[in-house]
């Protein structure tokens, strides 16, 4: 900490991140993000277990101690570990604070594409007290000057919203250098603290089992956002003041008032100090006079873009996010890192994977949906809850009502077709796969009304088709493993080729196999093209690609191109690995009864064959 308090001046703000073994990967990859854009000398990752200190201090990577037992593995899985991680950070974040140093904390699976000072300081020198992400997945909403009373889901944080849900996130959370700043940090690590529950009233937040950093600070932000005589959000002026409700002064002003202790005033008002406002404030003796509220900044949706909104809404394309934070992903880590890989945004490859296999790489282009998309909904249908909570379908009842989930789950069993033919066809050839972009018809959501009727994501901009995470057709684990298994099949990621860090030879080298019917692909080939038939063996394939030396082979369409192995002994092999790594899966979800909550299980290929000839 010294060493960093020597190259951030008071004033200055400190970049910081916590983080442990169970996270190392992706800590190393926040930092390397952090050299690129040169901010290394005033950042700083906190580490709470002594691996990840050795190996970030073996890389020169800029690190603390801040080790604490019992914080080695996946905090995630612990509901008490990860409270306890949230403590320590918000304990962190105010002895910076209190140091005179500003924070700009964010968790390691944040990765940052351009410097955000001036931005933050812009912010900050209007007087913001608090900066934080939300979870708002409509640009349309979080910049929307006209007020209304109920705001869109996630996104009900503008001046004048009363009513609706308001999604922020601790995944990118900043701290000025002012009593009102230092009063919110403090009430934070107060509420995260709070074990002793005498005297607390019933429905207090910190009673709740489940209260972590970020259901902390959006316990103190709901209740003080909308502390108001009329209940609703209150802008607030450039110099911290109250404002009449109604639209922002300008596209860039997004100050809100967070009144933290009232009078009683009535209304919507509440006469009681916000949760752990007094008790944190009892953290900093000789402050002076407490303040009764801060002005909050809710950060833009399009500046800092949740994971949603950059690979499903703008394709893995930038645009202009400052940074991306991988959230609304599935499968832990493993499928954080993925989504980083498919947007180039990881950077802890070695050269070796960029490199060419001996027998090169396997592409193909995957099915595509069929246009103009179905309708929402079958207006002959019954459309009336059926489910027996009363607030969702049961699958056949959501297959009929809905057209367009339908049309979602036929075009996940072709490319569910297509890859596990074109996964055959690799294991032939002994090629590296390099998987395709995916679009499908129907996102997924354990809550029946945030995707249905309309399939897209309820409050968020997607627009159908969108660009598919792969964990929403495969248990990603299991199909990324099968790379580790003797006579396994290595995976790259769709992104892969067009990587700068990928050699410029791979693209420029690619053999296109048009895939046609036997009689016409061997017409084709007696003129010299490079082409197979659909229902290929693999033994047919070798013979047919055996002078294609390109390091990249890419098929026109995979889709049922595979017809079968030459011998049993290969269809077994091949088929165990399908069993333990591909087949199953499922769409989620049309319902809230368990076991199954609505959930509908998608359709395997039907197994290979041995063709003997």
């Amino acid at each position: 900490m010294l060493r960093l308090f020597g190259t951030v001046p008071q004033g200055q703000t400190v970049f910081l991140a916590l983080a442990n073994a169970a996270v190392g990967d992706l800590a190393v990859n926040w930092a390397a993000h952090i050299y690129k854009l040169q901010l290394d000398s005033r950042a700083v990752i906190a580490c709470l277990c002594s691996a990840l200190l050795r190996r970030l201090l073996s890389e020169g990577i800029p690190a603390m101690d801040y080790i604490h037992r019992g914080l080695e593995a996946d905090v995630r899985s612990s509901r008490e570990g990860f409270r306890r991680m949230g403590a320590l950070k918000g304990a962190l974040v105010l002895r910076i604070l209190t140091a005179g140093r500003s924070v700009l904390l964010s968790d390691v699976d944040v990765v940052w594409l351009r410097d955000p000072m001036p931005f933050a300081m812009a912010t900050l020198s209007a007087h913001a007290d608090v900066m934080v992400s939300t979870d708002c997945l409509s640009i349309t909403a979080d910049e929307e000057a006209s007020p209304r009373r109920r705001g869109v889901n996630r996104c009900a944080y503008r001046p004048g919203n009363g009513e609706g849900h308001a999604a922020f996130n601790t995944g990118i959370l900043a701290f000025g250098v002012t009593p009102s700043a230092l009063a919110a940090a403090a009430a934070w690590l107060a509420l995260l603290n709070t074990s002793d529950s005498s005297g607390l009233p019933p429905g207090h937040p910190s009673l709740d089992r489940n209260l972590d950093d970020q259901f902390a600070l959006n316990s103190i932000l709901w209740r003080g956002f909308r502390n108001h005589h009329d209940g609703t959000v209150l802008a607030a002026r450039p110099n911290g003041e109250q404002r009449p409700n109604g639209p922002y002064a300008s596209s860039g002003e997004r100050l809100i008032r967070v009144e933290a202790e009232r009078s009683g005033d009535g209304g919507g008002a509440s006469p009681a100090a916000l949760p752990g406002w007094l008790e944190g404030w009892a953290l900093l003796p000789g402050r002076g006079a407490r303040p009764t509220g801060f002005v909050l900044a809710p950060l833009p949706t399009r500046l800092f873009c949740a994971g949603h909104l950059y690979w499903q809404q703008q394709h893995a394309e930038p645009h202009e996010c400052l940074a991306v934070h991988t959230t609304f992903t599935e499968s832990g880590v493993a499928g954080k890192v993925w989504r980083l890989r498919e947007g180039a945004l990881w950077l802890l490859d070695p050269p070796t994977y960029w490199a060419a296999p001996s027998q090169g790489f396997l592409t193909f282009t995957p099915p595509q949906p069929k246009l103009p998309l179905p309708p929402e909904r079958n207006e002959s249908a019954p459309a009336a809850f059926s489910d027996r909570s009363g607030s969702g379908w049961i699958p056949q009842d959501a297959l009929r009502l809905f057209p367009r989930l339908a049309a979602h789950l036929e075009l996940v069993r072709r490319h569910r077709l297509a890859l596990r033919d074109a996964l055959a066809l690799a294991l032939a050839l002994n090629r590296t796969l390099v998987l395709p972009r995916l679009l499908c018809l129907c996102d997924r959501a354990e809550g029946p009304s945030l995707v249905l009727p309309q399939c897209s994501m309820g409050g968020s901009d997607e627009r159908l088709p969108f660009l598919c995470p792969l964990t929403h057709i495969f248990d990603l684990p299991r199909l990324l493993s099968l790379a580790g298994e003797p006579g396994g099949v290595a995976l790259r990621e769709h992104s892969f080729l067009r990587n700068p860090l990928a050699p410029p030879d791979l693209r420029a080298t690619r053999t296109v196999a048009v895939v046609q019917s036997s009689a016409v692909a061997e017409a084709l080939r007696a003129t010299g093209r490079v082409a197979l038939h659909t229902g290929t063996t693999d033994r047919e394939a070798r013979m047919a690609l055996a002078d294609v030396k390109a390091p990249v082979l890419h098929l026109e369409t995979a889709e049922g191109i595979f017809g079968g192995w030459a011998n049993e002994r290969s269809r077994e092999r091949f088929e165990g690995l399908a069993q333990r790594h591909f087949y199953g899966g499922s769409w989620c979800c049309s319902s809230w009864d368990p076991p199954t909550y609505g959930s509908i299980q998608y359709a395997d290929p039907m197994p290979t064959r041995a063709v003997i000839v």
